[in-house]
């Protein structure tokens, strides 16, 4: 649903609106007189919360320079795993739901404050032909970094204006007739999916480990401090496939590390897990940077949606992976390693997106190796 709202009505639009709305149904989600009620209010919040994170992420992938974008990213993902970290501290502090969901959902209906923020994406409204507003932008953005604005460079904003809206009437119809594009697209699903099951099963599979939850979920999350820094240094170096590749590869070999650790320490089973997740976490900023770079504009939140739609796939089977571990202790992380390297090789074929110019159109995207 947030797909074509957000082509329509720009991202800064899909962004205050679905977090606002979230908020709003997560604290009317309080007064549910039953377990039913409940869970059609989470539907709802869930509705109005898809594609607000591809949302921000694209807003700020689009407003950076080429050399910029993987340390855009970077802090991004950062402010994900403090949210998990501070999530922890709330719910162990605090561990009546009703409270737990005052605190988590309230700071959400504060988004719509942004309206007056938040700058639309240059590359939306040059795009849709707002020419003006476009240049506005371009000034502020001058002023805000004390530099000089010249009359060329707001003449060549026509110039890119007039190319977008010849780009500006693909369609995702073209992806699937591109045969570079249709396996290009699939693989990301396949990358997004992975990343989404071994991300979120590693996390849910830990908290039963050292016996206090909060702990266990709070050292899982910090992990992803570390790997979100040391992956910003390896992919503006090595590139964006060799990260993913490398990331599956490290959840792959501490899955192996699990299984042939039978009757070892608490310890060990956590730090199995923490290298896991950091490899995991690796992979997940590294596939989400590439996928938001090597898709024309019009189509990119699109393609980022429909990724994100079935990365879910991964998420929503985790939790059941986890619960195989009543029957063998090793078995998640034997899903977890196969998954991972399977992964990992179908990752070799993506293209490298590398300092590339964000592509306009499909001829463009198909030009990236």
């Amino acid at each position: 649903m947030s797909i074509p709202t957000f082509f329509r009505y720009g991202r800064k639009c899909v962004l205050i609106f679905g977090m606002s709305g979230c908020g709003v149904i997560g604290l009317i989600k309080t007064l549910s007189p039953s377990i039913v009620w409940y869970l059609v209010f989470e539907l709802t919040e869930a509705i109005f919360s898809a594609g607000t994170c591809g949302c921000v992420f694209i807003i700020a992938i689009e407003s950076v320079l080429p050399n910029k974008r993987a340390l855009m990213g970077c802090i991004l993902n950062i402010s994900y795993a403090l949210g998990e970290v501070l999530l922890a501290l709330i719910a162990w502090s605090c561990q009546y739901w009703r409270s737990l969901i005052y605190y988590t959902y309230g700071p959400c209906v504060m988004i719509v404050l942004l309206y007056w923020i938040l700058p639309e994406s240059l590359r939306w409204t040059l795009s849709k032909g707002r020419i003006e507003e476009s240049k506005q932008a371009l000034r502020n953005i001058a002023t805000v970094n004390k530099q000089k604005l010249s009359e060329n460079t707001l003449k060549r904003l026509e110039n890119v204006a007039e190319y977008s809206d010849n780009c500006n009437s693909h369609k995702f119809i073209e992806i699937l007739k591109s045969k570079s594009l249709f396996w290009r697209f699939v693989n990301c699903c396949f990358g997004w999916m992975t990343c989404a099951f071994l991300f979120y099963g590693i996390t849910l599979s830990s908290v039963s480990i050292y016996g206090n939850k909060y702990l266990d979920f709070m050292l899982i999350s910090l992990i992803e401090f570390p790997a979100y820094l040391s992956n910003y240094y390896i992919i503006d170096k090595l590139g964006r496939r060799a990260s993913i590749c490398g990331s599956y590869f490290i959840t792959f070999v501490s899955s192996i590390c699990f299984i042939f650790s039978t009757n070892s320490s608490t310890w060990f089973y956590l730090l199995t897990y923490c290298i896991g997740k950091f490899g995991a976490t690796a992979a997940f900023n590294s596939i989400y940077i590439l996928t938001s770079e090597i898709f024309p504009t019009p189509l990119r939140h699109t393609v980022m949606g429909l990724c994100s739609t079935l990365g879910r796939l991964g998420s929503l089977t985790s939790p059941q992976v986890s619960l195989l571990g009543r029957w063998w202790e090793p078995l998640p992380m034997i899903m977890f390693g196969i998954m991972s390297l399977a992964a990992g090789i179908v990752a070799f074929f993506l293209p490298e997106s590398k300092g590339i110019k964000l592509p306009e159109s499909v001829e463009e995207a198909e030009r990236i190796k």
